[in-house]
Protein backbone atom coordinates (compact mmCIF):
# COMPACT_ATOMS: atom_id res chain seq x y z
CA UNK A 1 0.00 0.00 0.00
CA UNK A 2 1.41 3.22 -1.00
CA UNK A 3 1.54 6.46 1.28
CA UNK A 4 -1.50 8.09 -0.38
CA UNK A 5 -3.42 4.57 -0.24
CA UNK A 6 -2.86 5.31 3.37
CA UNK A 7 -3.88 8.78 3.59
CA UNK A 8 -6.94 8.42 1.30
CA UNK A 9 -7.98 4.98 3.21
CA UNK A 10 -7.54 7.44 6.78
CA UNK A 11 -9.71 10.16 5.44
CA UNK A 12 -12.68 7.90 4.23
CA UNK A 13 -12.39 6.33 7.67
CA UNK A 14 -12.26 9.71 9.32
CA UNK A 15 -14.92 11.39 7.20
CA UNK A 16 -16.94 8.45 6.03
CA UNK A 17 -16.84 5.49 8.19
CA UNK A 18 -20.07 3.82 7.39
CA UNK A 19 -18.82 3.64 3.85
CA UNK A 20 -15.54 3.69 4.05
CA UNK A 21 -14.72 0.14 2.52
CA UNK A 22 -17.43 0.80 -0.28
CA UNK A 23 -16.14 4.15 -1.40
CA UNK A 24 -12.76 2.85 -1.78
CA UNK A 25 -13.40 -0.63 -3.23
CA UNK A 26 -14.34 0.94 -6.43
CA UNK A 27 -10.80 2.20 -6.65
CA UNK A 28 -7.74 0.64 -7.91
CA UNK A 29 -5.92 -0.65 -4.85
CA UNK A 30 -7.95 -3.75 -2.75
CA UNK A 31 -5.26 -2.76 0.06
CA UNK A 32 -6.53 0.32 0.24
CA UNK A 33 -10.67 -0.33 0.63
CA UNK A 34 -8.98 -3.12 3.27
CA UNK A 35 -7.12 -0.64 5.42
CA UNK A 36 -10.34 1.87 5.51
CA UNK A 37 -12.56 -0.65 6.92
CA UNK A 38 -9.89 -1.49 9.40
CA UNK A 39 -9.79 1.93 10.11
CA UNK A 40 -13.88 2.84 10.35
CA UNK A 41 -14.04 0.06 13.08
CA UNK A 42 -11.90 2.43 15.75
CA UNK A 43 -13.32 5.17 17.63
CA UNK A 44 -13.65 8.20 16.19
CA UNK A 45 -10.57 9.46 18.04
CA UNK A 46 -8.15 6.81 16.51
CA UNK A 47 -9.75 7.52 13.38
CA UNK A 48 -8.72 11.14 13.45
CA UNK A 49 -5.06 10.37 14.90
CA UNK A 50 -4.68 8.04 12.10
CA UNK A 51 -5.58 10.92 9.47
CA UNK A 52 -3.17 12.68 11.16
CA UNK A 53 -0.68 10.46 11.05
CA UNK A 54 -0.99 9.73 7.44
CA UNK A 55 -1.18 13.71 6.01
CA UNK A 56 1.75 14.21 8.45
CA UNK A 57 4.95 14.76 6.46
CA UNK A 58 7.96 12.72 7.06
CA UNK A 59 10.97 14.29 8.94
CA UNK A 60 13.02 13.11 5.88
CA UNK A 61 10.35 15.34 3.42
CA UNK A 62 10.40 18.13 6.05
CA UNK A 63 14.21 18.11 6.45
CA UNK A 64 14.55 18.34 2.59
CA UNK A 65 11.69 21.00 2.18
CA UNK A 66 13.67 23.32 4.86
CA UNK A 67 16.87 22.47 2.82
CA UNK A 68 15.70 23.96 -0.40
CA UNK A 69 14.06 26.73 1.16
CA UNK A 70 17.19 27.55 3.03
CA UNK A 71 19.06 27.17 0.22
CA UNK A 72 17.22 30.05 -2.22
CA UNK A 73 17.77 32.22 1.46
CA UNK A 74 20.53 34.81 2.71
CA UNK A 75 22.65 32.85 5.63
CA UNK A 76 20.73 33.96 8.83
CA UNK A 77 17.26 33.01 7.73
CA UNK A 78 18.57 29.91 6.06
CA UNK A 79 19.95 29.20 10.00
CA UNK A 80 16.70 29.79 11.02
CA UNK A 81 14.71 27.95 8.75
CA UNK A 82 17.04 25.07 9.48
CA UNK A 83 16.56 25.46 13.05
CA UNK A 84 12.80 25.85 12.76
CA UNK A 85 12.63 22.47 10.68
CA UNK A 86 14.25 20.47 13.46
CA UNK A 87 11.74 21.73 16.19
CA UNK A 88 13.70 24.55 17.52
CA UNK A 89 12.62 27.21 18.77
CA UNK A 90 14.02 30.72 16.96
CA UNK A 91 16.26 32.86 18.76
CA UNK A 92 14.97 35.69 20.74
CA UNK A 93 15.85 38.62 18.56
CA UNK A 94 14.27 37.45 15.48
CA UNK A 95 10.79 39.04 14.84
CA UNK A 96 7.26 37.14 15.37
CA UNK A 97 5.92 37.62 11.28
CA UNK A 98 9.43 36.02 10.12
CA UNK A 99 9.45 33.12 12.59
CA UNK A 100 5.95 32.86 11.18
CA UNK A 101 6.86 33.05 7.65
CA UNK A 102 9.75 30.62 7.82
CA UNK A 103 7.28 27.93 9.93
CA UNK A 104 5.17 28.48 7.01
CA UNK A 105 7.58 27.65 4.72
CA UNK A 106 8.98 24.40 6.20
CA UNK A 107 5.84 22.78 6.53
CA UNK A 108 4.65 23.69 3.19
Amino acid sequence: MTAADRRLAAAAAALASGRAQALLARGPSPAAAEEAARLARLPGRARLEALAAAVEPAPAERRARAEAAAAAERPRVARLLAELALGGAPPADVAGALVRLCRERVSG
